[in-house]
């Protein structure tokens, strides 16, 4: 047990003695103050208990603790399921969080749900304060707890609205721009080297480099604050403006504001400078300034987090390759809860992509010491902490949608001593092969990625041996494990790949490996039950359909597959799915369109040297007026 963040209380014979709802109850003293003191650190609590609400929250209010609890789930259901439900409203991670039940069966259906929780008896909470996973971090003035309690509000505010631009207009979100960065270096030093989904650029610095760069008279360093009516979301974004060069060396925000429009808000507000981006971003830059925010003074330091998504849609997990985000995004602009599994990026720049049907497998086979085993060898960039994360199991959702390129493509090394595997790499990508390191350290020089050299790869050479891509046999049989471990009721929607003769965007060896998995795939669909495969080959069957290399389609294809996804929802899901495309997604879906005929347009009009050609269009109408 390392850091813990919540603590999620049984009531009965556990925070107090005996049964609330037959012959009352002993208040225990000790708790209702460990309760407080844990909240004087920033330790969150909870309640997951089987009672009546207004008869527990009654009492809980005599003893005078009920305002320190968040999220409280008191009601006749099994607590597995409540507990998930608060983890997930409060976002966070089951490995930070303690169940504490004087019920055994209850202890063990609360782990079956979350995995990764730690579970203890009543009796744990005399051991609490002394513990160093409950040290917390001294907040006296309950910030943290007064930040989840706006949580609460706003997940029932968010409720009341049809759409999440109308809940956007209805916050009143304001946001102030702050260029005295003295007192907030720690905080800045802190969002730029952690954030990684709003971090554009991706580029880390230490204390010395950001003093450096604030001192700079030519660039223009904001740190940004945002507030709404439900509270202060703190300093959550931070930008580096070179004014000479209409360039941004450094723009990033904390997940905490993500979907607010707050960076498109400030790209807009700068004129759209220049931005290298480095992939994956969660939120776009394109479209109109949103109207939602508006600029402003204020106090407070206090930070919160969005809440979650909060509907009684069908619920899909999708796990695969972020190229399928268009498909996706018109998906739930269709009404579909869809949770995203996709690649993303390590804090030192290297992209994770752990949807191979052997990692997914290894995250409940391994062991948490094989796991860090894996992860924490200096050699496996391509992992880190997150690597095995999933909510593939416990299969909490309606339906799996599973993309499988990784397991055409990842070639499967082997530890020499620790024998342990793990996939990567791909087609021009080996980490055994020298024809293709040169290429490899040049894509992940331009990436930012630290300490990389060829002494990397000798190394790799050194400890690893490649077992080559999965066979077809061990793919399948892969499958019917998966299959196994999800209940049968909850369908799987496998995505093949397509098979494109003589493109120049791969190799033949490519077109055999895509042929021959295809192949298999379509043989575990038609064995499995409740497994239907989305075959990509009806859809995209022409060179002309990609659109930079055989993974990335051009938008009116991924609109075809969707169309063809929603179908295959309606008929497996008890739930009524929509098959044609909501206003909401076909506007979507047309304005990205529309723009990208504009940037193709653009490009054929001015060529290459955009901007140049533009300032000479300038020059030359000033000249003649």
């Amino acid at each position: 047990m390392e850091s813990i963040k919540l603590v999620i209380w049984d009531l009965d014979d556990t925070f107090w003695k005996g049964t609330l709802s037959e012959e009352g109850v002993t208040p225990i003293q000790a708790n209702i103050d460990l309760v407080k003191e844990l909240t004087n650190r920033g330790i969150i609590n909870s309640i997951a208990s089987k009672n009546d609400f207004d008869q527990a929250k009654k009492k809980l209010a005599e003893l005078g603790i009920w305002s320190y609890f968040v999220f409280p789930a008191i009601e006749w259901q099994p607590k597995g399921v409540l507990i998930k439900q608060i983890i997930e409203n409060c976002q966070l991670r089951d490995v930070n969080v303690l169940f504490l039940d004087d019920n055994h069966l209850n202890l063990n259906e609360a782990i079956f749900y979350n995995p990764n929780l730690h579970i203890e008896s009543e009796k744990f909470a005399e051991k609490i304060l002394t513990h160093p996973a409950f040290k917390g971090k001294i907040d006296t003035d309950h910030s943290r707890l007064k930040q989840y309690k706006i949580l609460e509000e706003k997940a029932i505010s968010k409720s009341n609205f049809n759409s999440n631009i109308d809940f956007l207009k209805d916050s009143d979100v304001r946001l102030q721009l702050i260029t005295d960065l003295g007192n907030h270096s720690e905080r800045l030093l802190e969002l730029i080297a952690r954030s990684n989904q709003l971090n554009f650029t991706k580029i880390r610095i230490d204390e010395e480099a950001f003093k450096k760069l604030i001192e700079n008279p030519n660039l223009e360093n904001v740190a940004i604050r945002v507030y709404d009516k439900y509270g202060d979301y703190g300093l959550v974004g931070f930008y580096s403006y070179n004014r000479q060069t209409h360039r941004l060396d450094h723009f990033v925000f904390s997940c905490r504001i993500l979907n607010l429009g707050v960076p498109q808000f400030i790209f807009n507000k700068l004129g759209k400078p220049e931005l290298t981006i480095l992939p994956e971003v969660a939120e776009g830059l394109d479209g109109p300034e949103p109207e939602w925010i508006k600029e402003t003074v204020f106090d407070g330091e206090k930070i919160v987090s969005e809440s979650p998504s909060d509907n009684n849609f069908a619920k899909v997990v999708y796990k695969g390759g972020c190229e399928y985000d268009q498909l996706i995004f018109l998906l739930k602009n269709n009404n579909i809860d869809v949770t995203r599994e996709v690649n993303y990026v390590t804090r030192d720049n290297v992209q994770v992509k752990q949807f191979h049907t052997e990692s997914i497998l290894d995250s409940v086979r391994l062991t948490d010491n094989q796991k860090k085993m894996i992860t924490g060898n200096e050699l496996t960039i391509f992992t880190d902490e997150k690597y095995f994360d999933t909510k593939v199991f416990p299969a909490n959702y309606d339906c799996l949608i599973l993309n499988t390129r990784m397991d055409y493509t990842q070639i499967i090394y082997e530890h020499k001593t620790e024998k342990f595997r793990i996939s990567a790499g791909g087609f021009g990508n080996d980490y055994l092969n020298p024809l293709d390191h040169e290429r490899m350290l040049k894509f992940l020089k331009e990436r930012n990625v630290p300490g990389i050299t060829g002494e990397y790869f000798r190394q790799f050479q050194e400890n690893f041996k490649s077992l080559g891509r999965i066979t077809t046999v061990q793919f399948v049989k892969n499958l019917h494990e998966l299959r196994k471990l999800i209940p049968v009721r909850i369908p799987i929607i496998l995505i093949n790949q397509p098979e494109l003769e003589n493109s120049k965007h791969q190799s033949p060896e490519v077109l055999e490996r895509y042929r021959e998995m295809n192949a298999a795939l379509e043989t575990f669909t038609n064995e499995a039950e409740n497994c239907h495969l989305l075959d990509i080959r009806l859809f995209v069957n022409h060179e002309s359909h990609l659109e930079s290399d055989i993974s990335h389609f051009k938008r009116k294809y991924y609109r075809e597959i969707s169309l063809e996804l929603l179908k295959i929802l309606d008929r497996m899901l008890p739930k009524k799915i929509n098959t044609d495309l909501s206003f909401k997604a076909v506007l979507f879906d047309r304005g990205m369109a529309i723009y990208e005929d504009v940037k193709i347009l653009k490009h054929k009009i001015l060529g290459k040297n955009t901007k140049k050609k533009i300032g000479d269009l300038l020059k030359s109408f000033s000249s003649r007026n």
